[in-house]
C-alpha cells in the first residue's frame, strides 16, 4: 500500500533534519508532499487560493483523499479501519 501526505507549509529548514528521520522510520511505500502556501490576499482569499490548489494536486491523482483537521471528527483506531477500503493500495492524506 502506498500513502502520501500532503501537506500546505512553508519552508521547514529547521525541523529538516526531524522529518527526514521521519520519512525513513515510514519506508518507502510513504511519500511526504509538501505545498507551498499563498501568501498575497486576504485571509479568505488565501484559504481559497490554497483550497484550489489542493484541489488541483488531488484531481491528478486517482486515490483515496482524507483530510485531516483538528477540527474534525475524532475516530478509534477501529473506526478508522472501518473508514479506509482494504481494496485501496494508495491513500492520500491532507493534514
Amino acid at each position: 500500500m502506498k500513502i502520501e501526505i500532503m501537506s500546505i507549509s512553508d519552508s521547514d529548514k529547521h525541523f529538516a533534519s526531524a522529518i527526514t528521520e521521519y520519512v525513513k522510520r515510514l519506508g518507502g511505500d510513504v511519500t511526504l508532499t509538501n505545498i507551498k502556501p499563498v501568501k498575497n490576499g486576504s485571509h479568505e482569499q488565501i484559504i481559497a487560493a490554497e483550497t484550489q490548489v489542493l484541489i488541483d494536486q488531488i484531481n491528478k491523482r486517482s486515490v483515496a483523499t482524507y483530510l485531516l483537521s483538528k477540527e474534525g471528527k475524532s475516530l478509534t483506531t477501529e473506526q478508522f479501519a472501518k473508514l479506509v477500503p482494504k481494496h485501496d493500495h494508495h491513500l492520500c492524506f491532507i493534514i
